[in-house]
């Protein structure tokens, strides 16, 4: 899981790093000049350092969900270990996704013994979060994450934690399921099935099913997804693609644009994926035509249509792609100043990691730093951390060894940080 990159920056000390941070910014860049690029680490650790400058009263959700975007920035590129040492320093709740995220990732890569170890962790706060909420106990000392996990925060890392008791083959006891949340319960099962590897076609396919035509549109949700990924590991077998197909096509009917949109296209990654590109551009026609059909702000348009000009141009339709990049980047110019300055970062991150599948390097960079820039204007910190999370997270997901400048310019906003938040 390891990265095969070297970590030129093991030996600045974090605490180090942010006392002297201007220092630091010149070695950094100096260093990324000698190497050719950035460790995926120093650009994740900077914006961590950012985001925990974040006061936890009143931000310690903010934080939390700054830090767990960094955790999943990490995954994406297989930096697992790295992902559990920022995991760790999560105060709320959100740490045990966290460390449910980080054992998954462990247990696809076969790494079990360090899986069981989080998993451990995750059931011994639960039950805690259990004595903690109970009547019993008279005194409650002050814990952010034991008070923030009640409720559905504890149902729902109830149902992650159970799913990857299925993963590892444990045992699941009948107490195990004192869930009440149905959506939590449908969790379970397709984690049940997806561990389950040897079960036969029909069986699998006859329990997501059932799922993906639950008049709940969550827990339909939950099947359809799941019946993707089985349409993904039976491609070969036309007539199973078929079955698969036909009840996708009656479930997504009842749900909403957004839930059909990423559905669809996870078939569409697949048909590309096996070079099958008239089936992937079928439904990436039908995808944009729906798109097309509905009146969009923006803020939602920019991420729909680059989602699908990345694809196309995977599919060998170049020029159509490069036109609704440039149609959307068009579009951004057109309507900023209507966009409220806290969504911009992310819309440019989404038109640079376009240009970036398009193999337009420097106007991505480009389109980092002008979302650098937005990220900076409003004058309280804590929107100012979630732009540099974004966009930290948003180069280091894709790969993208980022220039000199846009290195300075993300150690400044971290830098820069402070009151008021």
């Amino acid at each position: 899981m390891g990265s095969s990159r070297c970590r030129v920056w093991h030996y600045l000390n974090r605490n180090f790093f942010m006392k002297t941070s201007h220092f630091c910014t010149t070695v950094f860049i100096s260093l990324a000049a000698l190497t050719g690029f950035a460790s995926e680490e120093q650009v994740l650790q900077n914006a961590f350092d950012g985001a925990s400058k974040m006061p936890l009263n009143p931000h310690v959700k903010n934080r939390s969900r700054a830090q767990l975007q960094l955790v999943n920035a990490a995954l994406a590129v297989k930096r697992a270990d790295l992902a559990r040492s920022y995991a760790d320093e999560i105060v709320n709740w959100q740490k045990l996704v966290a460390y449910a995220q980080i054992a998954e990732c462990w247990i696809d890569n076969r790494e079990a013994v360090k899986a069981e170890g989080l998993v451990s962790e995750i059931e011994k706060f639960c039950l805690l979060a259990k004595e903690y909420h109970s009547e019993d106990l008279l005194v409650k000392p002050a814990d952010p994450l034991l008070e923030s996990l009640a409720d559905w925060r504890l149902e729902k890392v109830h149902a992650l934690l159970i799913g990857l008791k299925y993963k590892l083959g444990k045992t699941v006891s009948e107490k195990d399921f004192g869930l009440t949340d149905e959506i939590g319960l449908a969790q379970i099962q397709s984690a049940q099935v997806s561990a389950c590897a040897d079960q036969p076609f029909e069986q699998t396919f006859k329990e997501l099913s059932f799922l993906a035509l639950n008049p709940n549109i969550e827990i339909a949700k939950i099947g359809l997804f799941e019946l993707s990924d089985l349409f993904d590991s039976h491609y070969s077998n036309k007539e199973q693609q078929e079955k698969i197909l036909h009840v996708v096509d009656t479930a997504i009917t009842n749900l909403p644009v957004v839930w059909r949109f990423d559905v669809k296209i996870k078939f569409a990654d697949t048909h590309i994926e096996n070079e099958q590109y008239s089936s992937a551009l079928e439904i990436l026609n039908e995808l944009n035509a729906m798109v097309d059909s509905i009146d969009l702000q923006p803020r939602f348009l920019i991420p729909y249509k680059t989602a699908l000009a990345e694809r196309f141009f995977k599919a060998g339709q170049q020029e159509t792609a490069r036109a609704a990049v440039l149609e959307m980047e068009n579009l951004y110019d057109e309507k900023r100043d209507f966009i409220v300055n806290i969504d911009r970062a992310a819309l440019l991150c989404r038109l640079a990691e376009s240009r970036l599948a398009l193999g337009d390097k420097q106007e991505a960079d480009a389109l980092w730093i002008r979302a650098v820039k937005e990220g900076v204007i409003n004058p309280n910190s804590r929107p100012r951390v979630d732009a540099l999370c974004e966009i930290s997270s948003s180069i280091v997901a894709h790969n993208a060894a980022p220039s000199e400048d846009l290195i300075f310019q993300l150690n400044k906003m971290n830098s820069d940080l402070g009151r008021p938040w």
